[in-house]
């Protein structure tokens, strides 16, 4: 089993029989992801905190791969035509389900202090393509380190998103 992991470890950072104190993963030590991952407010089992850090390297490496990732954001306005298509910032979740019930109570929250207006259903749902190289991969680990129950991908230049849809949240998520 041990030789099965070390041969895991050595796939993700290419090294055969690399081990984790020796891996540097998208510039931050596996050790740093292993601390920041400790200090989060979901802090997972210890038994599970590598595996999570290694399935990530593996998802990223595989969005590099393959050259882009389908990505989704939600925005609270009143309308489709309220959403600033041209900014809509850097942070991005690459599994719809992520937008859970607290996630979208504290979008909500936030976005009524501009617009108090708003009511819980005005939520769109945005899908996007990001070019791989547009990735802030970085970020992106750190992010996941701070809070690894959510699948964020932090994006470094906005202006190489390309919107696919936008539609009711409520709606097209089945929520």
């Amino acid at each position: 089993m041990k030789l099965l992991l070390e041969n895991w470890r050595g796939y993700l950072n290419n090294e055969e029989g690399a081990s984790h104190t020796e891996e540097n993963i998208y510039g931050w030590a596996y050790s740093d992801l292993i601390k920041m991952m400790m200090s989060s407010e979901s802090a997972p089992d210890e038994e599970d905190r590598e595996y999570l850090i290694d399935h990530k390297a593996k998802e990223l490496r595989r969005i590099e791969e393959q050259g882009e990732a389908i990505a989704y954001r939600v925005v609270f306005t009143k309308t489709e035509e309220d959403i600033n298509l041209d900014e809509l910032g850097h942070h991005f979740i690459s599994d719809v389900s992520d937008f859970h019930e607290s996630m979208l109570n504290y979008l909500y929250m936030n976005a009524r202090k501009s617009d108090p207006t708003l009511e819980e259903k005005d939520v769109w749902l945005i899908k996007v393509k990001i070019p791989s190289n547009s990735i802030d991969y970085h970020e992106t680990m750190r992010t996941f380190a701070k809070f690894p129950f959510e699948s964020e991908i932090t994006v470094k230049n906005p202006e190489n998103v390309k919107i696919i849809d936008v539609s009711p949240y409520y709606e097209e998520s089945g929520a």
